[in-house]
């Protein structure tokens, strides 16, 4: 898989921003990326290297007949304290 495809967007919801107080971030990756394929993203398009990456799966939600939330995969990463983050910012 090429790397432009493995992350898909920044998280920004409330439990994201409080994580970000602790160097940690989220990303919505692509449903086949491997953990060694985020770290490498990460790498090529942010120039820092994560101290650990945590991959959850995401099932879908139903109301009913309709799709409420959609499947995916989402990637916790952890940085460095003293390193300057900005994941909407890509080098």
């Amino acid at each position: 898989m090429e790397l432009s495809q493995v992350l898909l967007k920044p998280l920004n919801t409330e439990k994201s921003v409080r994580l970000a107080d602790m160097q940690q971030y989220a990303f919505m990756v692509h449903p086949s990326a491997t953990k060694p394929e985020i770290v490498r993203a990460i790498q090529t398009f942010y120039g820092l290297k994560p101290l650990s990456c945590r991959v959850l799966k995401i099932q879908a939600k139903e109301n009913g007949k309709r799709l409420k939330k959609h499947a995916g995969k989402k990637a916790l990463l952890t940085f460095p304290k003293q390193s300057k983050f900005d994941p909407h910012k890509i080098k």
